[in-house]
């Protein structure tokens, strides 16, 4: 796509026609920032092969060198039972040598006018208390902390028992078409979690190997869980007595899914994945759901606890398109949302 010019600065859309020219720069920019050179086949997968549809994140240029990027996603989503184009916004990141107010409002200009060339009317994130104030000037509405839930799990086995059935998954098919027609019938607000977007999200990943299970209910698909394991001690300065000195492991809890909203689909599925994580050594477990969810009264039944702001800082915005029957994604009571939404990995 054109590019946009601002002073000494260029700002580069990507698309299918540059991704590999850009590859090089967008690893560079994650090298800088993550630590890791992810390669052209995992920003194809995350930027192109969307089942919601390619998107064009943003990637700043002085002169020939690359010091900026701001991803979009495109995901599909439910506003009020009817499909819409939605998008995840993420990865604002300018080196830090080279961070001014023309750059930042630059990414964020033109990767609105990405969005609204691509028709996307609804576009959501997580920001941090610096990043959230510049996207509210081009229109983002914040509304309000990200909930973060966490249980740690020591090493006690877990004896609680259920009577569904829990098996891992290997691939999505029909049935979790089934599975999301039945929940979407409760969703006001929400990505849509059919198998297309799952095997995207989750089985298709280039680089990282999500572990899936699946809870069954006299032979019918009731439910679903994704979840992942990082060494991190992001939130968490000192590892606790019982956990490892190297400092805790933290699992994260990406997906959680039940027909009719079950509560005892949902603790099957959650105990499957808690005996899962302690096999893996896991201290600590962290999930996102909206408070007083029925997802969330699971994850406190399990012994999580939602986290004060000083675990997990950022707040949760989106932009509308010009639409007028999209106002209840402006308020988080409608959302259904998952860790998973948002940390693409």
């Amino acid at each position: 796509m054109s590019d946009v010019e601002a002073n000494d600065l260029r700002f580069e859309t990507v698309d299918d026609a540059n991704l590999e020219r850009l590859s090089d720069s967008l690893d560079a920019l994650n090298q800088d920032y993550l630590g890791e050179a992810c390669g052209e086949a995992y920003w194809r997968w995350k930027y192109l092969e969307s089942p919601g549809g390619p998107s064009h994140p943003v990637v700043a240029f002085k002169g020939d060198r690359a010091i900026g990027k701001r991803g979009s996603v495109r995901v599909p989503m439910i506003v009020d039972g009817c499909p819409v184009r939605g998008a995840v916004s993420e990865g604002l990141y300018i080196r830090p040598a080279d961070r001014a107010w023309p750059c930042f409002m630059g990414l964020l200009e033109a990767s609105r006018k990405a969005n609204a060339r691509d028709r996307v009317a609804v576009s959501f994130a997580i920001s941090t208390p610096m990043a959230a104030p510049m996207s509210q000037r081009f229109g983002a509405v914040k509304l309000g902390p990200a909930p973060a839930f966490a249980r740690r799990l020591g090493r006690a086995p877990i004896t609680e028992t259920t009577s569904l059935h829990v098996r891992p998954v290997e691939r999505f098919d029909a049935s979790t078409d089934d599975l999301w027609r039945n929940m979407a019938e409760r969703r006001n607000v929400a990505v849509i979690k059919d198998a297309a977007y799952l095997n995207w999200r989750f089985i298709d990943h280039p680089s990282i190997r999500y572990a899936c299970f699946a809870a069954e209910r006299a032979g019918e698909l009731a439910g679903l869980a994704a979840f992942s394991v990082v060494d991190s001690t992001e939130g968490l300065a000192t590892p606790r007595e019982g956990e490892s000195g190297r400092g805790p492991r933290r699992g994260r809890l990406l997906e959680l899914l039940a027909r009719d909203d079950d509560a005892e689909t949902l603790w099957a599925l959650l105990l499957a994945v808690l005996r899962e994580m302690q096999s893996r050594q896991v201290d600590i477990l962290v999930a996102s759901t909206r408070p007083g969810s029925v997802e969330s009264e699971a994850l406190r039944r399990a012994g999580f606890a939602l986290q004060s702001p000083q675990f997990w800082n950022v707040d949760f915005t989106v932009q509308l398109g010009r639409r007028d029957d999209l106002q209840a994604a402006r308020d988080m009571r409608n959302w259904q949302f998952s860790l998973g939404d948002w940390m693409l990995g």
